[in-house]
């Protein structure tokens, strides 16, 4: 009896014990979904904007409930705050504004209710300065905090123009980054207008901004027709790698075609043409997803390296145009004050790209992009050569079609000829249907793979899903973008320069924009002088060697534009390689580092490297800096780069005039000098080597010859070791380089005159001729001892133009 109080006491706590486990447990289930819900802040900078309220507000919607980016079973919620620079006085009018294209049926219910939800968690705030942006941070913590909920991430959409970008992120930096979880700032286009000012706005945005912080959004990558492209060629590797190279594919076409004129938005348009707005992104993201190898999702290294190798294309390598009403528009928009004003920008462009990377080398890449043309349509066809055929009497030609948006057909997908029905090439993504077309303009039938189901058309509900699971391959990093801009911006800069003839087209006048590949340009077909726009304000320039500078220098002298000199320079020496080999069966060429060649043996790289004597010919270098063949600074490096990785030159006949990498290789006891020099005399008995070319420095010094002083005695010698003063501009003291004497024996030498920073130097050059001012450099003594018959001056249009 005495032991039962304590036996009723135990009860009593097994007791307590359990209720206090339910009342811990429904707790958890009552707040399940404040604690094991996450949530994401979405701030759309911007939200009352025409882009926004078109786009982003839907995929906002569309995107209300998305997968956990763990792939746990839960779904995270969105937190909305659309920002206006205007103070928010009625957020129920603004809500109203922005939903405008959020559209339900009657009769769909849930999808009203998901509006209603949407509503419920977004917010409208005021973003104008850096107290706002305090604001708004405090806001956010205090939103989180009330509700005990841990932010997962924190997205800043700038729907803003470029101009803002700067200090948006500076902002965002101070104040707006999350306690916890990541922070993802997404950019609209335009990203620059040249290489230049995308590098300054990059390296803007790295000072508040991590790499993997920054989503440059491209919306075409958001559309089905240009996501289903890598998923095929992955899902079908195995069957087409055999012929996805230059031995079976003849070209690839990347078009872009609107039926719609810029009337109404010509202002923005006339800022940046075809070029900046289609090709620079668009569709140099589609040349990469089409062309390149990557068998990952993750495919950002891959798509700078493949960048890379892209050569820069020349106005020879385009055919521009510009639709017969557009100067009208742009009266009509403001944009120009009086009829007698003319605006150059191009509202068609098809411009031919190539690759130096062997697996492509010699395909032409050809990207076309327009407005006001026949039809709106998207596609990159892929084209076969001749002969590509299981079947002999198959006349179609072999092709693989990835539709973007298509008026016939209507859904995008993927057009297979019958050359490939043997290979049970399987589509893209699942519940896919196939069926069997014709071609509307000839007997030729296509494999049609395409989505069953209708597909939604806002490629930015699919981008912003990307951005919340954090899949930057959709988005374009810095290193890929510097790499396209270092692709166009030359061609850009050479329109500006040289104000090419634009061919002015109309629905009924589109066989003005016909063209052909011929020798790796494009040639327009078309040569009714009619339809063209007069070349009044065109900028002339002589590509004759008769020029005001011929009878200056007693020299002939070509001017031109730096690309139009590189493609004279490069004739030049190629008919000077010809003509030597069928005389004396070599070619023996001295070339020199710096950029000023850079273009020219791109040139040559991209325009010869099938038809020039390769096989014959020996490269020397002109001058060398004492540094490793794999230093930055080497003048080899950047020719092997810029030219010898491109073309089919035996290795034993490239020459080299350092050997090793390491730090004594200009040494006394090394006597790199001597060495070449053995070199030369070995393969060229009688040391006259046939073509030297030259390029000028800004102080005036060839080779590496420099002033007289500098210069290491060289009387006598054929190569001779020079050492300078180490200075800002003269990093590497020591160098290596030929001799005048040798320069002067070569049967022709090249004297290239290129680069903005030598203007000042070439107006020096002109007084010492014109006035007879005394000068002492390298390259005035040059040009004095050399003969017409003999020396050749190739002058950038840019000297002149002062």
């Amino acid at each position: 009896l005495e032991l039962r109080p304590l036996h009723m006491k135990m009860k009593l706590c097994w007791f307590l014990l359990l209720l206090l486990s339910a009342v811990s447990v429904y707790y958890r289930c009552a707040t399940a979904h404040v604690h094991d819900t996450c949530a994401v802040t979405v701030i759309l900078v911007g939200s009352t904007g025409d882009l926004a309220k078109r786009y982003i507000w839907p995929a906002i919607f569309d995107n209300n409930n998305y997968a956990h980016p763990q792939g746990s079973p839960e779904e995270c919620s969105l937190v909305v705050y659309g920002a206006t620079r205007s103070p928010v006085t009625n957020a129920d009018e603004l809500w109203s504004a922005v939903s405008v294209n959020m559209k339900c049926s009657d009769t769909d219910v849930k999808c009203k209710d998901s509006i209603s939800n949407l509503r419920k968690v977004t917010h409208f705030v005021q973003l104008r300065n850096e107290e706002h942006y305090l604001e708004l941070a405090e806001m956010v913590t205090k939103h989180y905090a009330e509700r005990r909920v841990n932010e997962t991430g924190r997205v800043f959409y700038l729907s803003v123009p470029p101009s803002a970008y700067a200090g948006i992120s500076k902002y965002i930096h101070a104040h707006g980054r999350p306690n916890t979880g990541w922070l993802r700032v997404v950019f609209e286009k335009p990203f620059g207008h040249d290489f230049s000012s995308a590098q300054s706005l990059s390296q803007e945005l790295s000072k508040y901004l991590r790499e993997e912080e920054i989503y440059r959004i491209d919306h075409y990558l958001g559309k089905l027709g240009v996501q289903q492209i890598a998923p095929f060629r992955r899902h079908n590797s195995k069957e087409l790698s055999t012929f996805w190279n230059k031995e079976f594919i003849d070209r690839i076409n990347i078009v872009m075609k609107e039926r719609l004129d810029v009337k109404g938005r010509s202002g923005f348009f006339n800022k940046y043409g075809v070029i900046r707005d289609v090709l620079q992104n668009h569709l140099t993201e589609l040349l990469f997803l089409t062309v390149a190898d990557c068998n990952t999702e993750d495919c950002v290294e891959t798509k700078t390296e493949f960048l890379s190798e892209i050569y820069s294309p020349r106005i020879h390598h385009a055919i521009l145009g510009q639709y017969f009403e557009y100067q009208q528009h742009l009266l009509e928009d403001d944009v120009l004050d009086n009829v007698g004003n003319f605006s150059k920008v191009p509202t068609y462009a098809s411009v031919v790209l190539y690759s130096r990377n062997s697996k492509w080398r010699g395909v032409p890449f050809v990207l076309t992009s327009g407005k006001q043309l026949e039809k709106r349509a998207a596609y990159v066809e892929v084209v076969f050569k001749e002969g590509f055929s299981i079947d002999p009497k198959e006349d179609c030609a072999a092709k693989i079609v990835f539709l973007i948006q298509d008026e016939v057909l209507g859904k995008p997908g993927v057009l297979l000829s019958t050359h490939f029905s043997h290979l049970n090439l399987q589509a893209p993504f699942p519940r896919w249907t196939t069926e069997t077309v014709s071609d509307l303009h000839s007997d030729c039938q296509y494999t049609y793979l395409h989505p069953q189901f209708p597909t939604s058309s806002n490629a930015y509900t699919s981008l912003l899903e990307a951005i919340l699971v954090g899949k930057r391959d959709l988005f374009v990093d810095t290193d890929s973008l510097m790499e396209a801009w270092r692709i166009w911006t030359p061609l850009l800069d050479e329109i500006e320069l040289a104000n090419p003839t634009l061919k002015i087209y109309a629905p009924h006048s589109l066989d003005i924009l016909d063209f052909q590949i011929k020798n790796t340009r494009l040639v327009s077909t078309h040569t009714s002088a009619a339809s063209l726009l007069e070349n009044s304000y065109t900028l002339e320039y002589s590509t004759s060697s008769a020029t005001p500078l011929t009878e200056m220098f007693r020299l002939p002298a070509y001017v031109a534009n730096q690309f139009e000199l590189a493609s004279l320079l490069a004739e030049n020496i190629y008919s000077a390689a010809v003509k030597s080999v069928k005389e004396k069966g070599s070619f023996h060429i001295a070339l020199p580092g710096g950029r000023s060649p850079q273009t020219l043996l791109q040139t040559l790289a991209l325009e010869y490297a099938d038809r020039f004597p390769w096989g014959d010919t020996h490269i020397w270098q002109t001058d060398e800096r004492c540094v490793g063949l794999n230093d930055s600074a080497s003048n080899f490096r950047l020719l092997s780069d810029s030219l010898l990785t491109s073309v089919p030159i035996p290795l034993h006949q490239v020459h080299s005039m350092l050997r090793g990498t390491g730090t004594d290789i200009c040494s006394e006891e090394a006597h790199p000098e001597n060495k070449y020099e053995e070199q030369l005399l070995f393969h060229l008995p009688g040391s006259q080597l046939d073509y030297v070319l030259l390029g000028v420095g800004g102080d005036g010094h060839i080779a590496s010859l420099f002033p007289e002083k500098t210069v290491s005695k060289q009387h006598g010698k054929l190569v001779a070791k020079v050492n300078l003063v180490p200075s800002h501009s003269v990093p590497v003291s020591s160098r290596i380089s030929l001799t005048y004497e040798t320069i002067l024996a070569a049967r022709s030498v090249s004297v290239l005159f290129s680069g903005r920073g030598k203007v000042e130097m070439f107006r020096t050059l002109r007084a010492c001729f014109q006035d007879a001012v005394v000068c002492d450099l390298p390259v005035v003594k040059l040009i004095k001892l050399g003969t017409p018959q003999q020396m050749t001056l190739f002058v950038d249009l840019i000297f002149l133009l002062d």
